[in-house]
């Protein structure tokens, strides 16, 4: 015999279900639309990726999983910062590693050299209105030198969820 305990169940806006707080709405999957390499060298951020998504539930989040996929270093101390912009607003707080919302700043294999490497990161949205949502993710260098995503053409890949709150 099995016990579930359910703490809060909402009906859904649509009157056709439930929703229960902490599940997986949506999930999606995206590459990055150009895999042309991009050369970083800039500590100003740039658009790297935007992508139109529509929020099927208000007051959702959305956690993002990236995949940079290859990239590469012009020196051992080059770094990447990093952020994700809803509708133009930034997640968390930019250059940060201890923001649970903001990927921020990445010592990117410091010291390591200048080898191909991949990197995977997250970002973790605060609660969003229905509807459709620009998200952008913008890179910039940090420190010295020249950091080089979509190595050889590997877009940046995306997973994403929608989970309910």
């Amino acid at each position: 015999m099995s016990i579930l305990k359910v703490d809060t169940i909402n009906e859904k806006t649509t009157g056709n279900g439930v929703h229960i707080p902490g599940h997986v709405i949506a999930t999606h999957s995206f590459v990055s639309s150009g895999t042309s390499e991009v050369a970083v060298s800039s500590s100003s951020f740039a658009t790297l990726d935007t992508f139109n998504l529509t929020v099927k539930q208000a007051n959702s989040i959305m956690v993002w999983w990236v995949d940079t996929q290859q990239y590469i270093k012009s020196t051992s101390s080059t770094n990447l910062n990093w952020r994700m912009q809803v509708d133009g607003v930034s997640v968390g707080t930019d250059q940060s590693r201890l923001s649970a919302n903001q990927a921020g700043l990445n010592h990117v294999w410091y010291n390591q050299g200048t080898a191909r490497e991949a990197l995977y990161n997250h970002f973790i949205t605060p609660s969003l209105t229905a509807g459709s949502h620009a998200f952008t993710i913008d890179v910039a260098r940090y420190n010295t030198g020249t950091i080089t995503l979509k190595y050889q053409g590997g877009g940046f890949r995306y997973f994403v969820q929608e989970i309910a709150q």
